[in-house]
This record gives C-alpha cells, sequence and structure tokens, in this order.
C-alpha cells in the first residue's frame, strides 16, 4: 500500500513538461511531496511513452533514453512493476470499461495499491472503478499571515522586487512544508513581536535591504538579513530586564552601538554581534543543498576559530561603544548571538563552557556580556561564570 498518488500517463508527462493542461496546484503539490511519498508510476506507461513517440505523437528535445533516466529517477517517481495481483485485477474489471490495456492496467494499478489516481481521462473518471485524487487543502496563507504578522509586513516589502534568489520567493508554499520552517519562523516571529512599532520600521527597513539577495558566498544564505534580526534579540533581552525607552540608534558616518536603553539605575547602550558559522561549515552546507551526502562526526568541541571570532567582537563592540561613550556615562553591554557549527546544538552545554573558560583567561571588564545561542533543542541548563546567558 502506498498514500502518494498514481499518475496516469498523460499527467506524468505534463507534469515533467510543466504542460499548462496540468493545474498549477497540482503541480505544486506533486513537487512538495516528501522523498518518501513521490508519486508513483505503473511501468506500463514507460511503453506508453515509447509508443508516443515512435508514432510522432509525442516529441521530446533530448533522446527517449535521457528523458526516461531523468523522469523515473527515484527523487521523483516510484515506477511500480505490473505484479500478479495487478494482472488478475486487470481481469475482474468489467467488460463495459474500455479494452485500452495500458488504461486497464493503469486501473487496476491504483485498486490494488489503494491508492488515489490523477487523470484527465474522461473515460476513467467516469467509469466510478477507481479514487480519484483531489488536491489536498492547503493551510490558507491568511492563517500564516495571522501567525506571522511582521514576516508578511517584510514580505510585502520586497515584494516589488523581482529577483529570484529573494528569501521570501515562494514564503507560502515554504511554510506549508514539513520542514520544520513554520516552527522556525513563529519563533523568530515571536521576537519580532516585541518591538515597538517605530524600533520594528526601523530593523524592518534594514532586513529588506538583506533579504532581496544571498550573501555572496557559497552556504551562507540570508546570514546579512538574520544577523539584523539578532537585534531584534537583543531588544527582547533589554525589554526583559525591564529597561524602557528602548530604540535602535541611527546609523550614520560614524561607529555606533546598535541599542539605547533606560533603566533605573542609568542609561544603557548595547551592541550586537553575530557568531556565524566557519567556512568549511558553508562549504558542507552548500553541497548538501546541491545533493552531496556528508557524513559528519559529532562535533563535541567548538573550533579554535570561534574562540577567535568570539574574543575579535567583543573587542570590537567595546571600541563602538567607547567611541560613542568615550566617558562611560552608560552601562555597557555586548550581546553576543551564537551560530554553532552543529546546526542541533547537541552539545550545547560543551561549547558554551569552552567560551567560558576562554573567556575567565581573556576577560571584558569594560562592560557585561550577554550570550545568546540560536537555539537549545535539548533544554540543556547553560550558565557561565564569565557573562550571561539569555534564552529567549
Amino acid at each position: 500500500m502506498t498514500s502518494a498518488p498514481l499518475l496516469d500517463t498523460h499527467i506524468w508527462v505534463w507534469w515533467m513538461h510543466g504542460d499548462p493542461r496540468l493545474s498549477p496546484a497540482i503541480i505544486e503539490e506533486l513537487d512538495s511531496l516528501p522523498p518518501n511519498g513521490r508519486p508513483v508510476i505503473s511501468d506500463i506507461s514507460l511503453w506508453e511513452v515509447a509508443m508516443l513517440v515512435n508514432l510522432g505523437r509525442l516529441h521530446l528535445d533530448k533522446t527517449l533514453e535521457s528523458w526516461f533516466e531523468i523522469s523515473t529517477n527515484r527523487k521523483t517517481v516510484k515506477v511500480w512493476p505490473i505484479t500478479s495481483r495487478i494482472a488478475a485485477e486487470v481481469a475482474r474489471l468489467p467488460e463495459s470499461f474500455h479494452r485500452d490495456p495500458a488504461d486497464r492496467l493503469i486501473v487496476a494499478t491504483s485498486r490494488v495499491l489503494g491508492t488515489p489516481l490523477i487523470t484527465h481521462d474522461a473515460r476513467i473518471v467516469s467509469s466510478g472503478l477507481t479514487r480519484l485524487w483531489r488536491t489536498p487543502s492547503k493551510p490558507r496563507a491568511s492563517s500564516f499571515r495571522d501567525r506571522l504578522p511582521r514576516l508578511f509586513e517584510l514580505m510585502e516589502a520586497v515584494a516589488d522586487v523581482e529577483n529570484e534568489d529573494s528569501y521570501f520567493r515562494e514564503f507560502e508554499k515554504s511554510l506549508a512544508l514539513p520542514t520544520g520552517k513554520l516552527s522556525a519562523m513563529t519563533n523568530l516571529e515571536s521576537q519580532l513581536s516585541v518591538l515597538d512599532q517605530r524600533s520594528w520600521d526601523d530593523l524592518k527597513l534594514r532586513a529588506a535591504h538583506h533579504a532581496i539577495t544571498p550573501k555572496r558566498g557559497e552556504g551562507r544564505g540570508w546570514q546579512e538579513m538574520f544577523d539584523v534580526f539578532s537585534e531584534a534579540r537583543a531588544y527582547g533581552y533589554l525589554h526583559a530586564t525591564g529597561a524602557s525607552g528602548i530604540r535602535f540608534i541611527p546609523r550614520g558616518t560614524r561607529k555606533t552601538p546598535d541599542l539605547e536603553a533606560m533603566t533605573v539605575e542609568s542609561p544603557v547602550l548595547c551592541e550586537v554581534k553575530t557568531i556565524n558559522i566557519s567556512d568549511d561549515q558553508a562549504l558542507k552546507n552548500a553541497r548538501r543543498s546541491q545533493g552531496a551526502i556528508t557524513v559528519a562526526k559529532a562535533q563535541t568541541a567548538v573550533k579554535e576559530g570561534l574562540l577567535t571570532k568570539v574574543g575579535e567582537a567583543i573587542r570590537d563592540a567595546l571600541e563602538q561603544l567607547s567611541v560613542y561613550d568615550p566617558t562611560k556615562k552608560s552601562r555597557w553591554i555586548v550581546f553576543v548571538v551564537l551560530n554553532f557549527d552543529d546546526f542541533l546544538n547537541e552539545f550545547i552545554d560543551r561549547y558554551i563552557n569552552q567560551i567560558d573558560e576562554y573567556l575567565i583567561t581573556h576577560p571584558c571588564a569594560d562592560a557585561e556580556l550577554i550570550f545568546a545561542p540560536r537555539s537549545n533543542p535539548f533544554g540543556r541548563a547553560l550558565t557561565m561564570r564569565s557573562a550571561a546567558v539569555y534564552l529567549d
């Protein structure tokens, strides 16, 4: 038994060619089916296509062998053989059903597998001999909009820019896929929702600039856009500590920190730094996106390069703070967002401990350090002696 749809031969060909006779909704659904639920074709369809080419009724832009190599790839479809059960089912079909052997085999395959058939053949549709496939109802776009109002605002801010690399290209479609993206975007939305309107308008404008084109360099995607979002996490931290009047400091020609606020005790300045994945991990990501299989050992220790980047980020932050506030009239905070090479953060407690040990021997006396890991999926207790850990 399989839950994936069975394709009639003409549907298979239309899908492979992007034929307008197949609705965009069906094409979208077939394209998005998971690897373990790819559409099914009967192997009689291969014979049908060969006959159509031979008779001149189907014209291909490549050799038949090359077309089959692409169109029967296991990542595209699952080719189902004509089994004894399917052959026996053909014999049980009523005589009133037309005698085309390929159609009878395809209908019999659908019945034996118990899977719905996608077809535009009127005789099959009217026969009532098999269940027909209907495009599954998708979550309404408005439901996504209701859950992610600020991200949809950002999407609309770049909607008029024609760029196939835009982060928000097919955004709604990607949210409906079982990839975990909706969960990640819901978490990001909660971070953005803390911002007051003025701060959101500021951050949205800067994020939109980076949403149009991914960062140059393989495997880094829209890293610069997410670096902007890091500032929203720092805003959330200040808000959670009871600070008031939080705002992003306007960018100018001189170096400035990112945020300023007020507490009962004193004004606060906060510089945000994001530590991103290494070049080695970015290359692995690029290879994976191109279909390469990479097997990585569990990374239980951070790389020396990450510790170096942490030190450099703190020094750079202190320079920005001192230029803006040379007499140190404000309380200084350096807020560091951590993106480890280990995407799952399986050993995040060990990573944090290693950064802590580094900072104990390389102390920062001029500012408070706050470290915000990208995630803590296993809910481990994370503490540091040299800094605070923020988990929103």
